[in-house]
């Protein structure tokens, strides 16, 4: 386990041309976050896949700087697919969004073309912090075209001050162009357990 205090991205995936991204797990962390993010998926994806990365047993004890609790954003050519947000506890995030999975260009990306997001999993997400008019920012899904696409994201037992979530309204969540199959659950199976064997392989470049 470990304690994180950072002012910037806590838990970074990113890719930077040295092959896919697979097999990543963070788990058992607490997070105290100044700026940035506490759980993110890019914006740096250059590579093919990003695929199989789990965050799971995280707490999150502090984030105000009103930025995503859990991102995953793509501005370059990966497919990203598979991850797991599993057993997270959020305290303080006022002013934060909870989910923002959003397809764009961005400064930092380099890649020609644009990638999509696939295979999200949400399970076991707690928000126990302030009772407040409004909890958070409005939390976002959004692709940028018929090739880069968001879709198949799965939501399963989301908590907001001890009310289950069962929809994207209930959870301030817009799903706007180039997005589809979005699943809200409370009840059922679990989701999928992902098997992931952290290793760290790198290719050289041809």
């Amino acid at each position: 386990s470990c304690f994180i205090r950072n002012r910037d991205d806590s838990l970074v995936v990113k890719g930077f041309d040295t092959g896919d991204v697979e097999q990543v797990r963070f788990t058992n962390c607490t997070i105290w976050n100044d700026f940035g993010r506490p759980m993110e998926v890019g914006y740096e994806n250059r590579a093919d896949s990003i695929s199989h990365v789990c965050f799971e047993n995280i707490t999150v004890i502090r984030s105000l700087s009103g930025y995503p609790i859990m991102g995953i954003h793509e501005g370059d050519r990966a497919d990203i697919h598979h991850i797991y947000f599993r057993n997270i506890r959020i305290e303080e995030a006022e002013g934060s969004q909870l989910f923002d999975l959003r397809i764009r260009p961005s400064f930092w990306n380099e890649s020609k073309g644009l990638g999509k997001i696939h295979h999200i999993y949400f399970e076991n997400i707690q928000y126990v912090g302030k009772e407040i008019k409004s909890c958070f920012e409005r939390s976002r899904i959004q692709g940028y075209g018929e090739g880069n696409t968001v879709g198949q994201i799965y939501f399963k037992n989301i908590e907001v001050l001890g009310k289950k979530i069962s929809s994207a309204a209930e959870c301030q969540l817009d799903c706007l162009e180039y997005t589809h199959d979005i699943t809200f659950e409370s009840d059922g199976p679990a989701l999928p357990i992902p098997i992931v064997d952290s290793r760290i392989t790198i290719r050289s470049r041809e």
